[in-house]
């Protein structure tokens, strides 16, 4: 499955929403998900800390990895403003060695 220019944090509520309920069924659907680029209007990449409007997003896409689905996630123009690709802290799996990126903005889970 690939998805992509959800623009979350732009786009209405119900947009999260709606797409926090795709990710609940991703796990039924298929055994790849691809995010292409824009999953967020705006990502700053902090060192230690998730945007708190961003955590539930990242929650659900953390559900659906640890359900077995590989994640790719690629950087958009949205995603890259903050420092890399914005894909190489969101995406980062709690545990080691599990997490690989280019410096082209591309994130394996």
């Amino acid at each position: 499955m690939i998805v992509s220019d959800v623009h979350l944090g732009h786009a209405p509520p119900e947009v999260a929403d709606a797409f926090r309920r795709f990710l609940e069924r991703v796990p039924d659907l298929g055994e790849h998900l691809i995010v292409n680029g824009d999953l967020f209007e705006f990502w700053f990449e902090y060192r230690e800390v998730i945007p708190k409007r961003a955590f539930p997003t990242l929650e659900a896409l953390g559900r659906v990895r640890r359900a077995g689905v590989q994640l790719t996630v690629t950087g958009g123009n949205h995603d890259r403003w903050g420092g890399g690709s914005g894909a190489t802290s969101w995406t980062r799996p709690s545990t080691p060695g599990v997490w690989s990126s280019s410096s082209r903005g591309t994130g394996r889970w």
